[in-house]
C-alpha cells in the first residue's frame, strides 16, 4: 500500500508514506462496478430512506456553471443528466452505510464497504504502477473517466489528462475497460468511500496484516478519483479525507460495496433516516422528518384502537418492531409504569413499574420518549430512574438512578431530555458538578466517559458533525454546547445574551449552521471554524442570523426543504434556513400554544396541544391548509406527547387514552 515520491507526478503527499507491503488474510468479494443510481433508487423505494442531502434540503452540486450549495439538490438532482446506469453520487457516507445495511438483510450476507488495504489491492490488480495501465498517465484513455479536455474548457488551468474521454460528466458504469480483476471504475468516474477513518500518518503505524483504519477519528477515506480529477488523484495510491456528509465533493462521490468473511469488520454504526419505523423523540433522526408524512387526511377520525391510561402523559411515543411504547403514571401519582402495546392491535404485551413520587408541574409523569434499538430499549424517568429493557418481553438488562448515581440536580420540571444513542454509548444528562454529561456502555450501564459542567437542562441533545468534528450537541442550565462523543471532552459553548431560557426545544443541525430557539433569545443561527482534518472546531460567537419575532418556550421547529417551520403565538412562521428571513406567516389559533410537528414531502403534520390535526401544503411561497381534523371531537383534552407517526399510521397520546389513525 502507498507510494514513493516517484510516482506521484512532483505532488508531496506524506499521507501515503511509508509505502508498505500488506496482508489481506481473508477472501472477498467486491462490486464489479459502482452502485448504480437505478439500485440506489430501489434501496430508497423500498425502504421510504432520504439521504441527509434531501432531509437538509440542500447539497453542493453544478448549477450549470460552478461547483454551489444548490437548494433542492440530492442523489435524484445533481445538476446534470445521469440514467439509472450511472453511478448514485451526492451520498453521504451514512447514505452509503444505509445502503450496505439495507442490502445486507435483504440478502443475508455481510455487506459492507471495503476497508482501504481492499481497495488499494483490488485497483491494483496485482500491479505495483501509479495506474492499472502503467506509470504514464498518457496511456490511460479508456481506461478511465476522469478530468479530460472537456474538463479543461470548464476549469481553466485544470491539470487534465490529454483525451477527450466522451463523458463531460458521470458516465454509465462499466464503460471503461476492467482491470486484470474485472473491475470497472475504479479510477475516475466518482470517488469511493472506504470504512477506514482517516489518519494521515496510519501507514507509519497501522498494522500489515488485515488493517481497518483507526478506531475513530472525525473524516472517512475516499479513493479512486472522480469524473473531474486530475492525474495524480487518480493513482491506485491515491488517497483523500472527506467528511462524513461529503461537503464540497458531494457531487463527485459514490461507493461500491463489498461482501466480506472477516468477523473482525462491522457496519459502523449508523441509524437509518426515516425508516418506517418511529424509534426516538422526534423519529429515527431527532429531526422531525419523515418520507411518510402523507398528502391528504382521512375524512373522518377512525381509530383502529384505543387504549385507555391510568394517568396523564407528556412522554413521546415510540414505535417500532411492530410495537408501541410509551409512558404512563399510576393514577395516584407514585408509580411510573411503562407499557408495550401491539402496534396491530393496542394489545398490552408488557408494563414496568416502579415507585416514583414527588411533586413536579405539569404532573410528575415522564416526559423522555422511549428509545428502541438494536434489541434494547432505554426508558427515563421524571425523576432520573433509567431502565434498559428488552423491548419484546420488558426484561431489566440493566438499570441505574441519574439523579442518585451522579450526585445530580433534579430540574423543576423533571429529567425531560431523551437520551441519545451514539455508536455503543448511550447519552444521558444527570446534572452534577463532575458528571453534568455522561457517557454510558449501552450494553452493560457502565460508565465510559463523564463531562464537568452545570445542572441538566430539559431539551434533548443531538448528533451532529460540524467542520467534520462529529459532536453531541446539547443544553446545560447556562449554555449550550458541543463535546466529543469519544472523550467527552467539551469542544465549545454559547452562553445567550439574555438570561431565564428553560432551553426545551431541541437544536437542529443545518448542514454547516446550528439553529436555536428559545424563548429569551429568540431563533438564531450559529457558524463554525476549524478544519475538520486537524480535529479543532470552534463556534462564531455571535449568531450568523436571528429572527426575533419567533421565540418558543418548549415547540421545536421543523426544518425541510430550505424552510424553518414553528408555531408561536398563534401564528405558524416560516423563515429561509440560510438567512431567517420571513417567508410567510399564517395565523391560527390551532398555533396558539405547543404543538408537535413532523414534515415530509413537501407537507408538514402540525397536532395542536387541543387535539387538532392538521396537514398543511408547504412552499416557500405560501401557505396552503390541506385537511384539518379534531381528533377527540368536543371533548377537552390535550396533547402534549409527541406523536409516532410509522407505516402509516399516527399514534397519539392525550391526557387519558393512548390512539392509532391510520393516516392511508
Amino acid at each position: 500500500m502507498g507510494s514513493d515520491p516517484a510516482t506521484r507526478f512532483r505532488v508531496p503527499d506524506d499521507r501515503e508514506t511509508p509505502q508498505r507491503k500488506v496482508t489481506i488474510s481473508r477472501g472477498f468479494y467486491m462490486g464489479t462496478c459502482e452502485v448504480t443510481r437505478g439500485q440506489f433508487a430501489a434501496f430508497v423505494d423500498a425502504t421510504g430512506y432520504l439521504t441527509q442531502a434531501e432531509r437538509e434540503g440542500w447539497t453542493f452540486a453544478w448549477n450549470g456553471r460552478v461547483w454551489d450549495k444548490v437548494d433542492g439538490a440530492s442523489w435524484r438532482k445533481v445538476g446534470f443528466e445521469q440514467t439509472d446506469d450511472h453511478p448514485a453520487i451526492c451520498v453521504s457516507f451514512d447514505d452509503a452505510v444505509a445502503f450496505c445495511r439495507w442490502l445486507g438483510t435483504k440478502t443475508g450476507r455481510r455487506v459492507l464497504l471495503p476497508t482501504e488495504a481492499q481497495w488499494e489491492y483490488a485497483a491494483r490488480a496485482g500491479t505495483a504502477t501509479a495506474f492499472p495501465w502503467g506509470d504514464k498517465w498518457e496511456d490511460g484513455k479508456g481506461w478511465a473517466n476522469a478530468a479530460d479536455e472537456a474538463v479543461r474548457k470548464r476549469f481553466r488551468g485544470w491539470r487534465t489528462f490529454s483525451w477527450d474521454d466522451g463523458h463531460v460528466f458521470t458516465a454509465p458504469v462499466g464503460t471503461c475497460r476492467a482491470n486484470a480483476f474485472g473491475l470497472h471504475d475504479l479510477t475516475g468516474n466518482a470517488w469511493e468511500w472506504t470504512s477506514d477513518w482517516y489518519d494521515k500518518d496510519y501507514y507509519k503505524r497501522g498494522p500489515n496484516v488485515d488493517p481497518l483504519g483507526p478506531a475513530a477519528g472525525s473524516q472517512r477515506v475516499v479513493r479512486g478519483g472522480s469524473w473531474m480529477s486530475s492525474p495524480p488523484r487518480c493513482r491506485s495510491a491515491g488517497r483523500l479525507p472527506c467528511n462524513l456528509r461529503g461537503d464540497y465533493c458531494d457531487a463527485i462521490v459514490g461507493f461500491r460495496i463489498v461482501i466480506d468473511s472477516n468477523p473482525a469488520r462491522q457496519l459502523p454504526p449508523c441509524s437509518l433516516p426515516n425508516r418506517p419505523d418511529w424509534p426516538d423523540w422526534r423519529g429515527p433522526r431527532r429531526d422531525g422528518i419523515s418520507h411518510h408524512v402523507p398528502t391528504r387526511l382521512p375524512e373522518q377520525v377512525k381509530y383502529l384502537w384505543t387504549q385507555k391510561t391510568a394517568g396523564p402523559g407528556h412522554s413521546g411515543v415510540a414505535a417500532a418492531h411492530g410495537r408501541v411504547l410509551f409512558a404512563d403514571k399510576s393514577a395516584d401519582g407514585t408509580r411510573d409504569i411503562w407499557r408495550c402495546l401491539d402496534a396491530e392491535t393496542g394489545k398490552e404485551r408488557w408494563t414496568l413499574t416502579y415507585r416514583a413520587e414527588g411533586d413536579m408541574d405539569y404532573t410528575n409523569s415522564p416526559r423522555a420518549t422511549p428509545v428502541v434499538h438494536d434489541g434494547k430499549a432505554y426508558l427515563l424517568g421524571p425523576f432520573g430512574h433509567l431502565h434498559c429493557v428488552d423491548p419484546a418481553t420488558g426484561r431489566i438488562f440493566w438499570k441505574r438512578h441519574l439523579i442518585d448515581d451522579f450526585s445530580g440536580t433534579l430540574p423543576a420540571w423533571g429529567v425531560t431530555a431523551t437520551p441519545l444513542l451514539v455508536d455503543d454509548k448511550l447519552i444521558v444528562n444527570p446534572g452534577a458538578k463532575d458528571a453534568s454529561l455522561v457517557a454510558l456502555d449501552r450494553a452493560t450501564g457502565k460508565i465510559v466517559w463523564k463531562s464537568q459542567g452545570a445542572a441538566g437542562a430539559y431539551a434533548s441533545p443531538i448528533l451532529a458533525n460540524f467542520n467534520g468534528r462529529r459532536q453531541v450537541i446539547a443544553y446545560d442550565a447556562e449554555s449550550l454546547g458541543g463535546w466529543d462523543p469519544l472523550t467527552g471532552k467539551r469542544l465549545w459553548r454559547i452562553v445567550p445574551g439574555r438570561e431565564g431560557d428553560y432551553n426545551v426545544p431541541t437544536p437542529i443541525a443545518l448542514g454547516e449552521r446550528l439553529l436555536v430557539a428559545t424563548e429569551n433569545n429568540s431563533t438564531r443561527l450559529y457558524g463554525f471554524r476549524g478544519m475538520g482534518y486537524r480535529g479543532t472546531v470552534r463556534v462564531v460567537g455571535k449568531p450568523l442570523r436571528r429572527f426575533d419575532d419567533l421565540a418558543p418556550d418548549m415547540v421545536t421547529p421543523v426544518a425541510h426543504g430550505g424552510m424553518v417551520i414553528c408555531p408561536h403565538n398563534a401564528w405558524l412562521y416560516c423563515l429561509d434556513a440560510k438567512t431567517l428571513k420571513l417567508l410567510w406567516k399564517q395565523r391560527d389559533m390551532a398555533f396558539y400554544s405547543y404543538a408537535s410537528l413532523i414534515a415530509g414531502n413537501g407537507h408538514v403534520l402540525v397536532l395542536s396541544l387541543d387535539g387538532e390535526l392538521l396537514l398543511i401544503r408547504a412552499t416557500r411561497e405560501k401557505y396552503k391548509l390541506v385537511a384539518r381534523l379534531r381528533l377527540f371531537g368536543d371533548k377537552k383534552t390535550q396533547v402534549w406527547s409527541h406523536p409516532a407517526l410509522a407505516k402509516g399510521r399516527l399514534y397519539i397520546r392525550n391526557e387519558d387514552s393512548i390512539n392509532c389513525l391510520p393516516l392511508r
